[in-house]
């Protein structure tokens, strides 16, 4: 699937989308994050870590293939996960600006530095390095800022 021929649909969140959110956000932190202990990664964190946020869902071919989640009273992107089996096949892209269309900026949000693939993947989005800091659970980040 190519980027040009997958349908996609952008929506809010709605709560029968928790189940299968949950599910991407358990498998993605899992096979994103190997360096974690896995006993910080559980199934029922979705909730609990998306609470007060304002959450977009991204469906492709009919299917929850990704989702962003947004503090938005600091315009801070707390979650960003595409399921694995729909990367890099411009999902990703057209979340992230449908989500900035929709915030002031500035944007900010934080990337682990051993996510290679995500810092890129931000910065070749015109995203720019603002300060780094370290989280007791993923390590060192960088936080990142879009200005539009």
């Amino acid at each position: 699937m190519t980027e040009s021929s997958a349908p996609l649909k952008i929506r809010a969140f709605e709560p029968e989308d928790r189940e299968k959110l949950s599910q991407i956000y358990f498998q993605e932190r899992l096979s994103t994050f190997p360096w974690v202990d896995p006993s910080h990664i559980q199934l029922s964190d979705f909730a609990k870590d998306t609470d007060g946020e304002t959450i977009w869902v991204i469906e492709g071919s009919g299917k929850i293939v990704g989702f962003c989640s947004v503090w938005t009273f600091d315009n801070f992107i707390h979650h960003f996960y595409i399921d694995k089996l729909f990367q890099r096949q411009g999902y990703g892209k057209a979340l992230l600006e449908s989500c900035l269309r929709a915030l002031k900026t500035p944007v900010s949000l934080k990337c682990s530095i051993r996510n290679q693939r995500a810092l890129e993947f931000y910065v070749s989005q015109g995203w720019r390095l603002k300060e780094t800091g370290i989280d007791p659970i993923y390590g060192e980040y960088q936080k990142l800022e879009f200005l539009k």
